[in-house]
């Protein structure tokens, strides 16, 4: 069967790419292993799955047989580095976020262990600063609910002291109505007083009159008596003379 023209980034640049990577998350880059005329024939040629891959096991002569077997859409199949151990659990790892479209083309065994190391810690970083920021974001959750919990407290001591407000005023309410009512009350007993008050002095007065009409009659009966006593003496000297 006739190989596929293979597509995407060729073996220098994915060198490249993964140097870049590496100097971005602190780690020295490696270079890749040496290969021969045959590996590198067979680099040229590879076409990456568009699918996870489900990496047979078994002896080498099985999988031989695996690899030269065509898929059903006439895809290339995959190069021998994809079969290594290592970058079976690398690639078990990485796939989930990292599909397979995105390794470059043309890459030996070392390579793409390198390449899915580079990966894994730059998915890694990403998981790290994303648990960060989930981290922050629950904190200003717990922040957010312990100052609404203390504005619900708040709100609820304000609906205490609105009742208690609501009472007061009631209570004041009905103690103006009461105080009122004592002031409508002293009100008729002032009036009360104020006529007992006019009703004693007119007494006082009648009664300071009668003393007066007595003190006058008084001294007229003296002055009758006086005159009744001078009467009698008169008649006795005439009783007496006769």
């Amino acid at each position: 069967m006739r190989a596929m023209q293979p597509v995407g980034l060729s073996q220098e640049a994915f060198l490249a790419g993964s140097n870049t990577c590496s100097q971005e998350q602190g780690i020295s880059p490696t270079p890749a292993q040496s290969t021969s005329p045959s590996d590198s024939k067979l680099a040229l040629t590879v076409c990456m799955h568009p699918h996870p891959v489900c990496l047979p096991r078994g002896n080498p002569m099985e999988n031989s047989r695996v690899q030269a077997l065509p898929t059903s859409q006439g895809e290339t199949p995959l190069p021998p580095c994809f079969y290594s151990t290592r970058i079976k659990v690398f690639w078990g790892l990485i796939f989930p976020v990292f599909p397979i479209e995105a390794v470059p083309l043309g890459v030996n065994e070392y390579s793409l262990h390198q390449y899915l190391v580079t990966e894994l810690e730059c998915v890694s970083s990403q998981a790290n600063a994303v648990h960060t920021h989930k981290t922050e974001l629950n904190q200003t959750i717990q922040e957010l609910e312990s100052t609404l919990k203390k504005k619900e407290e708040e709100i609820e001591r304000l609906k205490q002291e609105i009742d208690n407000a609501r009472e007061l005023q009631a209570q004041r309410d009905s103690l103006t109505q009461k105080l009122q009512e004592v002031e409508i009350r002293n009100k008729d007993l002032e009036g009360q007083l104020s006529d007992l008050e006019q009703r004693l002095e007119k007494s006082q007065n009648e009664q300071e009159a009668f003393r007066n009409n007595l003190k006058t009659l008084l001294e007229i009966l003296d002055g009758k008596i006086f005159e009744l006593t001078e009467l009698r003496d008169n008649l006795a000297k005439l009783i007496e003379c006769s």
